[in-house]
């Protein structure tokens, strides 16, 4: 059994907490706030060990500890990431820091890990992770490709002030993460936090110009892709189909979220959670088959 600590109690923090307690191969041995009073922690005493004064009273005491979750914010990531390494413990990344190396399960990040040397992994963003994948697929369909455009539109609701706050990091780990699936010379993503109510859910919209391949074998392409990603997010789907016209080709995706702790409708964090949990397993239970391979 994997012993895993997850750090911040924010919305990300909380949803993946609970998607860990569901995992019958991982066990919690802790959750790290700085504010005893954060409702994040409240939610799961009696059911996790917590600890409120920082990673530092964790690593002080000794826990032991496989793997962390990181689900703060990307300038306290430096931070815990300079402590994590010192120590020898790797890391999963769910801050748009960029320190680690970009992730996307089956898609980026590939390797298994030799963990003689400490690795950190980054998740990118929920932008990220849902572009990630539609851009695999176009770059596999592509003799070319000179621009690629990632637009994401979020819930106001679901975005909490860490992720209001690194806005800059997000934007700047999207469009890192987009380059190096494409190839591409030009990239940019966009996130809109959206005030609607009833809330929206997640969509994300990729844009692409190159030299593609005939409709069928981009859209075959893509639906390969989408299928792996259901394999650990299941409510990841197409909302507007491929179009493809002259050089440029276009979808828009969507996350319905598993519901473990916003509704619904928070697919960004869903997509962020469960994509962590998929790269630990495949880190240290079971990997799953590599969509770029196949």
């Amino acid at each position: 059994m994997l012993n895993v600590c997850v750090i911040g109690t924010g919305n990300i923090g909380i949803d993946l907490t609970e998607k860990i307690l569901k995992e019958s191969s991982f066990n919690m041995v802790a959750l790290v706030g700085r504010r005893a009073e954060s409702p994040g922690l409240k939610r799961f005493e009696g059911r996790v060990p917590i600890f409120t004064r920082g990673l530092q009273e964790v690593l002080a005491l000794g826990v032991g500890i496989d793997l962390v979750f990181d689900a703060s914010s990307a300038d306290s990531h430096q931070s815990h990431w300079t402590a994590l390494k010192s120590k020898g413990i790797p890391v999963i990344d769910l801050t748009p820091s960029r320190l680690g190396k970009p992730t996307v399960p089956g898609f980026l990040g590939l390797e298994m890990g030799d963990f003689s040397e400490p690795l950190n992994y980054s998740m990118i963003t929920c932008g990220g992770q849902g572009a990630v994948p539609i851009v695999t697929a176009f770059a596999k369909s592509a003799d070319s490709i000179d621009y690629v455009e990632v637009s994401s539109s979020i819930s106001a609701v679901s975005a909490g002030p860490a992720t209001r706050a690194n806005i800059d990091d997000y934007i700047g780990a999207t469009e890192n993460a987009v380059k190096i699936a494409s190839r591409a010379r030009t990239t940019k993503a966009i996130l809109i936090l959206n005030p609607s109510s009833p809330p929206i859910f997640m969509r994300t919209t990729v844009y692409v110009s190159g030299d593609f391949k005939p409709f069928e074998e981009v859209n075959r392409e893509v639906e390969f892709a989408i299928a792996h990603v259901q394999k650990y997010v299941p409510g990841y789907r197409v909302q507007v189909p491929l179009l493809m016209k002259d050089r440029t080709v276009s979808i828009t995706v969507g996350v319905e979220g598993a519901g473990d702790y916003l509704p619904s409708f928070a697919g960004n964090l869903d997509i962020m959670t469960a994509a962590a949990i998929r790269k630990a397993k495949d880190l240290f239970i079971s990997k799953e088959s590599e969509y770029v391979k196949n």
